[in-house]
């Protein structure tokens, strides 16, 4: 909702416009002033009061009202049910009034009775067309979502309603007066000032507390606060620290918060730069910048989930900050990266120039080496690289639904009850298109047995002698879960006292874990195992 004495700005404003505009289209102006009046105070009811009750910000406002006939500009549905309702009830006014100069001598044509009836009818028609629309256009939206997060590059996804913020506020610690709110938006918000005010204790806390995220709620108010403290130390300023926060408030029942918190921390980040190099916050001269930066973010990740800024600092140079919601219709986090697990593209990736430009440096030695076969632990040795950062360039790349997970299968995959529903999807779609089965992949899937090795496999059955590289075969069947690894797991059968290995062989933990543990390849610490004669090996 708008700030009070904005709302009653605009409702001024509106009853003005539309009391004028029924004068210019022929309105008495002094003999029925009361039934212009009653027109016009209806209109702005119809009109204008909802447009107080939707919009949070003035800016998002005035920026809907001039694009709101723009095809490319991004409305939330609320939004657009508004605008449609709107022009409705505006023709509807206009239309009906094309009655009361007919001399059918009706109660009914007396001025204003015909536009008011228009105004209201308009509106409900508008609202259903709206209503309608939004709801028969919602699965396409979702497919059209869906489908952009999958086929686009590198997660590009939208939103076709992101989660509004309520607030932003920029405070800081004044040497005379304490914690002080230096900016806030939206502008007049009771709220942020009413959330500052229960909060200020915690959004510039004591030192032990900077650099850490957290959010405290406030049922009072029905809000979250999202906040980053942070303080500088620096003999530049006075007592030489300069403390500060960017809070960001959100609804108490919003899932908003995880979506927000990653944007709080950044944004900081961000802020810590500038300020340390261009004394971004602390100069005057930016004072307008600082507060700009904020209606922009403000606005942008409330309707649109995503920002991009550009501040111009001194001696023109233009710094561009990028924020981007991270949406939660995928449902859960991407899995852990061990390093046995091998990483495989689920959809094509094009490495144009202009793609690996937008990378970072790691992503760009990585993401070629993912090919389906190599390990992340291969992947790491080959770079020369800690296996660590390519295992969290892996796990990224999963999270925006560009890769796939599985665990290697190149030493003893076997076949899953899933196989059966594969091999009868391949029958039916080949009795469908009227041809034989003869040729099928199910004998080589089914000679694939508990126990046998991918090596002994590909000697017995020369895969490639069809064209069928193995490794691909055994990673498409991991990928879609009609072919599982076969894991070996170690047992101690002597007391294991305080050794550590033999400890960790107690049938819980694999020869891979075992291996990665002590850097030694799964094949060598197979055979000095079994060649130690203390194990009995169990495959499940």
């Amino acid at each position: 909702m708008l700030a009070t004495l904005t709302a009653a700005k605009y409702l001024t404003l509106s009853f003005a416009v539309f009391y004028t505009f029924a004068v210019l289209f022929g309105a008495p102006f002094f003999s029925d002033i009361i039934a212009t009046t009653v027109l016009a105070a209806t209109l702005t009811l119809v009109t204008a009061l909802p447009a107080v009750l939707i919009f949070d910000s003035e800016e998002r406002f005035l920026e809907v009202l001039l694009l709101a006939f723009s095809a490319d500009y991004t409305k939330t549905t609320k939004e657009s049910i508004y605008i449609l309702t709107s022009i409705f009830a505006i023709f509807g006014a206009w239309a009906a009034a094309a009655v009361h100069p007919l001399d059918w001598d009706r109660w009914w044509q007396r001025y204003p009775l015909p536009s008011l009836a228009g105004t209201i009818v308009g509106a409900f028609v508008g609202l259903i067309i709206s209503s309608l629309r939004s709801f028969i256009c919602k699965p396409y939206t979702n497919k059209t979502k869906r489908r952009d997060s999958i086929g686009g590059r590198f997660g590009h996804y939208t939103f076709d309603d992101a989660p509004k913020l309520l607030g932003v506020l920029l405070a800081e610690f004044d040497n005379r007066e304490g914690p002080i709110i230096r900016h806030s938006v939206p502008k007049g918000n009771d709220k942020v000032e009413a959330t500052f005010a229960f909060t200020k204790s915690l959004i510039i806390p004591k030192p032990s507390m900077f650099r850490h995220s957290f959010s405290l709620t406030v049922n009072s108010l029905g809000c979250k606060v999202l906040m980053f403290p942070v303080g500088i130390d620096h003999k530049s300023y006075e007592r030489g620290r300069f403390t500060f926060d960017m809070s960001f408030i959100v609804d108490m029942t919003s899932s908003a918060e995880t979506m927000y918190e990653p944007i709080v921390q950044k944004c900081a980040e961000y802020l810590i730069e500038l300020e340390m190099e261009y004394n971004f916050l602390t100069n005057p001269k930016y004072k307008t910048h600082v507060l700009e930066v904020m209606e922009k973010m403000f606005v942008d990740l409330s309707t649109r989930g995503e920002s991009v800024i550009e501040v111009t600092l001194e001696n023109d140079k233009i710094v561009s900050l990028y924020f981007k919601l991270c949406p939660l219709y995928r449902g859960c986090e991407p899995p852990e990266i061990d390093y046995h697990m091998v990483p495989m593209f689920i959809r094509e990736v094009e490495l144009t120039d202009r793609l690996v430009e937008k990378m970072d440096v790691l992503s760009q030695k990585i993401i070629p080496q993912i090919d389906g076969i190599n390990t992340v632990r291969e992947i790491a040795i080959n770079l020369e690289l800690d296996p660590s950062l390519v295992a969290r360039c892996v796990r990224n790349l999963h999270f925006y639904e560009c890769n796939a997970i599985a665990e290697d299968g190149s030493e003893i995959p076997m076949p899953t009850p899933e196989f059966s529903d594969v091999f009868r999807l391949y029958l039916s779609m080949k009795v469908a298109q009227n041809e034989t089965a003869d040729g099928v992949p199910e004998d080589y899937l089914s000679s694939i047995q508990c126990g046998k090795n991918i090596g002994d496999w590909t000697e017995e059955e020369n895969p490639r002698a069809k064209g069928i590289d193995e490794h691909r075969l055994v990673q498409f069947g991991m990928h879609h879960q009609f072919l599982r690894k076969l894991s070996v797991y170690p047992i101690c059968t002597v007391n294991p006292g305080n050794n550590s290995l033999l400890k960790a062989c107690n049938g819980k933990t694999s020869l891979d874990e075992l291996s990665l543990q002590h850097n030694v390849d799964p094949r060598k610490m197979y055979s000095i195992l079994f060649d130690a004669q203390k194990f009995e090996f169990v495959m499940k």
